[in-house]
């Protein structure tokens, strides 16, 4: 059996394809293996893999969808492919640098069962915006070694780990049911269900993953109306907590501002709101939420629309 299962997820990387997979053949530490999956790609990926895969992972295990499933759907098949003690997923645009493997599966193996995976910094690189670039860069590069209690408190305001800078213990992915195929991405999710169920983390101050940033990311491809919906089902698993309730209110007032909120979604924050006593003045309502009072009457919370319309 492998001590890690890397699971290479693929969608129209045809140009960033072989960095990739040069990087995890390049890896110091060797006791890996390959789990390939290509997501029905429309670019030369499948063709370009195929070489590279015949060529240098002769043993590697592949999947080249027909059509296309998401990457969540597509993670779990891979997952129910793997047989390694740890897991390390890696989109094929970003590269993992050679001792990236052999560091975090020491730390893993020194760390406390209930600390399910290792993170750390990421480089960021690529032709994406500058600021683009700083700002996961920042995100990404503070972090501690963490306890259940205090990862989870963290992670329901920003998710702060890096999806290719972690390696997973195999076993914490499978407790929690692996990746919900419902989701439009599968990081921030994982994170919090994992601390959720009382798993901690580790934290590695060493850059071992360069991020690729650039314009058909799947952050990149995404609308703000299309990520904030995104939030607000990650966000919806853990509204009995406050710090999630704040943080969905401010995703659907985001979407106010937007004129993107249905029925449905106005509804919700009205029940959020209502469900937060400490925010109940007009004053703290208006500062916590940033919307106009026209809109807080719209939700039937203040009476009158346009006294404290500013």
């Amino acid at each position: 059996m492998p001590t890690v299962s890397i699971v290479a997820a693929c969608y129209n990387h045809a140009s960033f394809l072989r960095e990739t997979l040069e990087s995890i053949r390049t890896q110091s530490f060797t006791d890996w293996e390959l789990i390939f999956c290509d997501d029905a790609s429309v670019d030369d990926s499948p063709v370009v893999a195929a070489k590279i895969i015949e060529k240098d992972f002769p043993t590697a295990k592949t999947v080249f969808h027909i059509n296309n499933q998401g990457l969540c759907r597509t993670l779990n098949e891979a997952i129910s492919l793997a047989s390694g003690k740890y897991l390390q997923i890696i989109s094929c645009d970003d590269i993992l640098l050679p001792e990236k493997l052999g560091r975090h599966v020491d730390i893993l193996e020194q760390a406390l069962p209930h600390k399910a995976f290792v993170h750390g910094p990421i480089e960021t690189f690529g032709s994406g915006i500058e600021s683009w670039k700083k700002s996961a860069k920042d995100r990404f590069s503070r972090g501690a070694s963490l306890d259940a209690p205090a990862l989870y408190r963290i992670l329901l305001d920003q998710n702060v780990v890096s999806a290719p800078s972690a390696l997973i213990r195999m076993s914490a992915v499978l407790d929690v049911g692996g990746y919900d195929e419902s989701l439009l991405w599968e990081d921030w999710d994982m994170w919090l269900r994992l601390a959720k169920a009382g798993n901690g983390s580790e934290f590695d101050p060493q850059i071992c993953t360069m991020y690729r940033i650039h314009d058909h990311n799947m952050s990149s491809r995404m609308d703000h109306i299309e990520r904030e919906l995104g939030l607000l089902s990650i966000l919806r698993k853990h509204k009995n907590n406050r710090r999630a309730i704040d943080h969905m209110c401010a995703v659907i007032t985001n979407l106010f501002r937007r004129n993107a909120v249905t029925a449905s979604l106005r509804s919700e924050l009205r029940s959020l709101l209502l469900s937060q006593p400490r925010l109940m003045t007009i004053e703290r309502l208006l500062l916590a939420t940033g919307i106009k009072s026209n809109v807080l009457h719209q939700l039937r919370i203040i009476p009158a629309p346009a006294i404290f319309d500013f």
